[in-house]
């Protein structure tokens, strides 16, 4: 159906709705979201084939997330051990590692 238009929307039993404020990021929080958005537009849409996404907080606490597709060359098996060699590599690199 193209040209399709909702009109006026009612709201059942005086709903109202609520518009929720945008959130605060901080530095890191920022930073992650502008990196992950750079390092995705290297890639065309199906070339990326896995991720890791990986936070620590002040006490120690953390967070992973990560995407394998298993099509990739990188195995679920693989990925802990290539995460790992990729990270220690861009450290040196970059001079961090200690």
């Amino acid at each position: 159906m193209t040209g399709c238009r909702i009109g006026r929307v009612k709201l059942k039993g005086g709903a109202t709705v609520l518009q929720l404020p945008p959130l605060g990021r901080d530095e890191a929080q920022q930073k992650l979201v502008s990196r992950a958005a750079m390092i995705s537009s290297f890639y065309k849409p199906g070339e990326i084939h896995g991720y890791v996404v990986f936070a620590w907080a002040k006490d120690g606490a953390s967070s992973v997330g990560y995407y394998i597709n298993h099509d990739g060359v990188v195995s679920s098996r693989m990925l802990p051990s290539f995460t790992a060699d990729a990270l220690r590599d861009r450290m040196i690199i970059e001079g961090d590692w200690g």
